[in-house]
């Protein structure tokens, strides 16, 4: 196992690009709509930083509003405020709100992406790369209420990608954001059967897990694959190559990849782990000891009849080698 981050600023990148052409509305008709346009600053992220009770600026200049959305959306409420400040609607607000708290870089500083960049036009924008040093790189940059053509424009109307010089002269400095606080949460390697684990219920693919925002949804009889999972609140969550899903809603065998034996587990649809039993899967047989690990090249007691079973090396029930003498001298006896 290993601690992780889970990409949380790469699923806020990945926010912000589908995000790319966005334009503002003349009224509140048709919020969500990439199609509609408008002039009167009307936006979806103003309505939906409104209803979580922070100042979303309606019909207002909505570049702090939009960056505020990301960070919100990315995470909750709590997070955004601690990397923007409550001021974020007012670029120099917030400029001086990260001065004041330690998180502030001047325009020759080496900014990273997922810091936010302030122009003295106050305009702010999320930094998405960064490239070469302040003499001839270039900063990337993803940012709401401006548009396409070169320069800084702070009243655009549309969510565009850009690109600055780093030694631009109207970049004031950074705004420090970071993505490692949950670095004291564990992931954990897995591997799965060739089967995969199948999807027992409609089951929604967020872009974190628990909180994240919901990115696809799976369904019934589908197969995926993760490549790792992790606990949050005692429930199981597990990654794959769409997002993070619940493990209440998924069947088959699992294993870890930092497990030596190379032991199986059997995850049952509500996160159970079966014990002490025998699991029918794909019309073969298998039998999981008392600590819920599938049984390979032992012999299992019946519990009606004077016999043992026999399951070999791969855990599957041979019943042409079930006998009433088990060779236990040199095979183990499942409890």
């Amino acid at each position: 196992m290993s601690k992780i981050c889970f990409d949380k600023l790469q699923n806020l990148l990945d926010l912000a690009e589908t995000q790319v052409g966005y334009p503002e509305k003349d009224n509140t008709d048709n919020l969500d709509s990439f199609t509609v346009y408008g002039t009167g600053n009307y936006t979806k992220y103003a309505r939906d930083i409104n209803a979580i009770g922070l100042y979303g600026c309606q019909g207002q200049a909505w570049c702090g509003v939009y960056q505020m959305w990301l960070e919100y959306k990315n995470s909750d409420k709590a997070a955004a405020l601690s990397h923007l400040g409550s001021t974020f609607y007012n670029c120099f607000s917030t400029m001086i709100w990260a001065k004041n708290n330690g998180k502030w870089i001047d325009a020759v500083g080496i900014p990273k992406p997922g810091y936010r960049v302030i122009f003295s036009q106050s305009h702010i924008a999320l930094v998405t790369k960064v490239t070469g040093t302040y003499s001839s790189g270039k900063i990337y940059t993803n940012e709401g209420n401006t548009s396409d053509s070169t320069g800084v424009h702070r009243d655009g109307g549309r969510v565009c990608n850009k690109s600055y010089d780093r030694k631009h002269p109207k970049i004031l400095g950074y705004v420090i954001v970071t993505y490692d606080d949950e670095d004291d949460l564990i992931n954990y390697e897995i591997g799965v059967s060739n089967a995969g684990l199948t999807v027992t219920s409609s089951l929604n693919i967020r872009s974190y897990p628990k909180t994240g925002n919901v990115v696809g949804v799976y369904k019934i009889g589908d197969v995926v694959y993760p490549a790792c999972k992790t606990i949050i609140d005692g429930a199981a969550w597990f990654k794959t190559g769409k997002g993070w899903i619940s493990g209440k809603y998924l069947e088959g065998w699992i294993h870890e990849r930092s497990d030596a034996a190379h032991r199986w587990r059997y995850l049952r649809s509500g996160s159970i782990y079966p014990v002490s039993e025998w699991i029918e899967y794909n019309g073969d047989w298998y039998y999981i000891d008392k600590d819920g690990w599938m049984s390979r090249s032992a012999y299992v007691k019946s519990t009606v009849k004077d016999v043992y079973y026999w399951v070999d090396s791969t855990g599957l029930w041979d019943s042409k080698w079930d006998t009433i003498n088990p060779d236990l001298k040199n095979y183990g006896l499942v409890e």
